[in-house]
């Protein structure tokens, strides 16, 4: 697992999310899996990224050709991100996508990947969406519901089950 936070001295981005930027982390990704390809028991073809919360909104950076070209790395082979805060715009993709959100989300509000999606779905890759009804920030962290940063959290064992189908079924496994 990448730690993006440990050598900038950070240990919690929630409330402050700008410290450790989705763009720098997503160069550290880049970086990490040019690592991996370079070892022989990889399958180079095959690295691909996922991230959660502040990670899938690096995550879907590292999906971006600008980024990419930025970081002189291949792209991945694919990109999972989970609750990402989906940036405005549609520039091209690099990687195929998968983003899984909750329509209850009030920390990264769904109506931001939906209106990413239109923009993306045109002319690039492939982009999937799929949004869990009634489904909120982390709704795959087991617990219980709570209020966290102003945000309320809340363990969606069905949401939980389909999106670990979705990923393995995005992944090719």
């Amino acid at each position: 697992m990448l730690d993006s936070f440990g050598p900038r001295g950070v240990e919690n981005l929630c409330g402050e999310a700008g410290r450790v930027p989705p763009a720098l982390r997503a160069g550290d990704a880049l970086s990490a899996a040019a690592h991996l390809r370079g070892r022989p028991e990889i399958d180079g073809r095959r690295v691909s990224a996922i991230g959660f919360s502040h990670g899938g909104s690096a995550a879907l950076a590292a999906a971006l050709p600008g980024q990419v070209q930025r970081s002189g790395a291949e792209p991945f082979a694919s990109v999972v991100a989970f609750y990402p805060w989906c940036p405005a715009g549609g520039s091209p993709l690099a990687s195929p996508v998968l983003v899984l959100i909750g329509d209850a989300d009030d920390w990264t509000p769904a109506e931001r990947c939906e209106r990413l999606r239109d923009a993306w779905r045109p002319a690039f890759g492939r982009l999937a969406l799929h949004v869990y009804p009634g489904a909120t920030h982390a709704f795959d962290a087991p617990g219980r519901e709570r209020i966290y940063f102003g945000h309320r959290l809340r363990h969606d064992p069905a949401a939980t089950e389909d999106a670990a189908e979705r990923v393995r079924r995005f992944l090719g496994g």
